[in-house]
């Protein structure tokens, strides 16, 4: 495969600026700004990681269309089960927690992203816009994902104390790196589900 002139210089300044921004903020004593850094950078390339690996993946997937009437049987199943499963979750994750920015985000983000879901998904059902059927998931997804995360992040001192104890770099970076449990299921949408609802996600229109 060839890289253009371009795609190199754009990835090698990239790379020299990040050195240079990380370097710059770790020896002034900006650690905070440096650990957020660090891990949005470790995210982001988590992130780059699942689309590529799925984007190689689409091609062996062998995945047909649902019927129809099973995608309506899943309208209805989804309709109804998603917001009494999220109410439960959020009544019990809230609780687990003392902290109060832990509450405020797992609250806000199970009521956006279930709203978001119904929402889409009854627009889908009425409409029949295989689309939106494909957004909702996305949206559940990776609403699930990022409970399953915010649940390990609160465990994981529990079942690891040690972990408390390692300098600040490698705790930010293993929390981080857990990250994966997000970005691989919600890249893995975006494969699965377009063929089983009819589209084509745009990643992935000159490969379905």
């Amino acid at each position: 495969m060839t890289v253009s002139f371009k795609v190199f210089a754009t990835v090698y300044y990239s790379i020299i600026g990040w050195f240079l921004l990380t370097g710059f903020l770790s020896f002034n004593g900006y650690d905070f700004y440096f650990l957020t850094l660090l891990a949005l950078t470790i995210m982001g390339l988590e992130g780059l990681g699942c689309s590529l690996l799925v984007i190689k993946l689409s091609k062996k997937l062998k995945t047909i269309q649902a019927p129809p009437d099973e995608i309506r049987r899943e309208d209805d199943v989804l309709l109804q089960g998603t917001p009494f499963i999220s109410a439960i979750l959020f009544f019990y994750l809230t609780t687990l927690t003392s902290d109060i920015w832990a509450k405020v985000t797992l609250g806000l983000s199970i009521v956006l992203f279930t709203g978001t879901f119904y929402v889409l998904r009854a627009i889908a059902k009425i409409k029949s816009l295989p689309k939106y059927r494909f957004a909702s998931m996305f949206f559940l997804v990776y609403l699930g994902m990022c409970v399953i995360y915010e649940i390990v992040v609160l465990v994981f001192p529990a079942f690891f104390p040690s972990f408390l104890t390692l300098p600040p770099i490698i705790q930010v970076s293993t929390i981080a790196g857990l990250g994966i449990t997000v970005f691989l299921p919600s890249a893995l949408v975006g494969l699965y589900f377009p063929r089983r609802y009819g589209v084509r996600a745009t990643i992935f229109k000159k490969r379905v």
